[in-house]
């Protein structure tokens, strides 16, 4: 699972459904993280037989800032519907670069911990 440690500004529009895509810098750090992630997902599909109708097992998780584990109102699970590398210059970064364009839903359960 990754975990994303938000700005309260950024962490209240996931909370409040206004932001659906989270951008990470196309970068070294990032693709490590992404590419085991994506590995994950494949994983769950092939050999797990996880469909559509078990989406909440592959998730990932926005924290607002770094709080303790047991602070709900601080802490969101969503469900990752797709990853892509798009333009960085049409996203809420605003760099001329490629990032990685992380489609994420709402988890069944946002409470619930993978």
């Amino acid at each position: 699972m990754l975990i994303f440690h938000l700005k309260k500004e950024w962490f209240e529009k996931v909370k409040s459904g206004e932001k659906t895509h989270e951008y990470r810098v196309y970068n070294d750090y990032w693709k490590k993280r992404i590419n085991k992630l994506q590995k994950d997902i494949e994983f769950r599909k092939q050999v797990l037989d996880i469909t559509s109708t078990h989406p909440d097992k592959v998730s990932i998780c926005f924290m607002c800032g770094y709080p303790s584990y047991d602070d709900n109102d601080k802490i969101l699970y969503k469900v990752v519907k797709n990853i892509s590398i798009v333009d960085g210059k049409n996203t809420d970064l605003k760099i001329n670069r490629k990032v990685f364009d992380i489609d994420f839903s709402e988890a069944k359960d946002e409470k619930q911990k993978i």
